[in-house]
């Protein structure tokens, strides 16, 4: 009997995986010198907390970063449910998942995650 194995992944997360983050971020070069611009242009029309505040929304907005049951951190897109958190820790993972607890609390599998949340996943042994 052969193993197979399916990955779906969206064209950011494949880049990342053939090519690694640099490849992701090297387009952003330029917009990150748009941002020291941006910063010259409006000294004194914010403070510097607004301008991270800022920068943070606009850079990290579009992810989410939450912590496996030993803390360590993983990075899925906005909107990310904790089937998406299963297969993206490994298929097997996401094909045996029958339950996810969110900081402690049962969810639903469609239970959209947020930063910082504590993410577990319950799957079942078939043996």
């Amino acid at each position: 009997m052969f193993a197979s194995e399916i990955e779906i992944r969206t064209a950011g997360m494949d880049l990342i995986a053939e090519r690694g983050i640099a490849a992701h971020y090297s387009g952003k070069i330029s917009w990150l010198n748009a941002i020291r611009e941006w910063q010259e242009e409006f000294v004194g029309n914010m403070s510097s907390r607004e301008f991270v505040e800022t920068v943070t929304r606009d850079l990290l907005g579009s992810r989410v970063f939450v912590f496996t049951p030993r803390g360590e951190i993983k990075n899925l897109p906005m909107g990310a449910t904790v089937i998406n958190y299963a297969y993206m820790i490994h298929i097997e993972i996401g094909n045996k998942m029958i339950a996810a607890k969110v900081n402690g609390n049962l969810v639903s599998p469609t239970h959209s995650l947020a930063n910082a949340e504590v993410v577990e996943i319950i799957t079942y042994n078939v043996s």
